[in-house]
């Protein structure tokens, strides 16, 4: 599935670094120029960036097509299975307990 254009990619860098630091990120994708949004949660863990979709939303749409759904998402922590599930044409409600994560989501 190629990656669509989002309204990250038109940030300048300096737009994205301060969005980058303006947030507790957990995790990191990459835009569609290569460009980091978010930050590592440290070294060990969630240290390479996160592809979208993930395999295991990519799993679910194969065994019940998404297309058309709506989707209640507990927790959307950094947006990055949100994403996939509007990708493969689900209408998402996400929630979270934490601000920052609905606004990451949405980012």
């Amino acid at each position: 599935m190629p990656d669509a254009p989002t309204s990250l990619d038109l940030l300048s860098d300096a737009e994205l670094e301060q969005l980058n630091q303006l947030l507790p990120w957990a995790c990191f994708t990459l835009d569609a120029r290569g460009r980091s949004v978010g930050r590592p949660f440290s070294e060990e863990k969630r240290n390479a960036p996160q592809e979208i979709p993930d395999f295991r939303i990519v799993d679910l749409n194969q065994r019940l097509p998404l297309a058309g759904r709506t989707v209640l998402e507990l927790g959307c922590f950094e947006g990055v299975h949100t994403i996939a599930l509007c990708q493969f044409g689900a209408h998402v409600t996400a929630i979270d307990g934490r601000i920052e994560h609905v606004v990451k989501t949405q980012t």
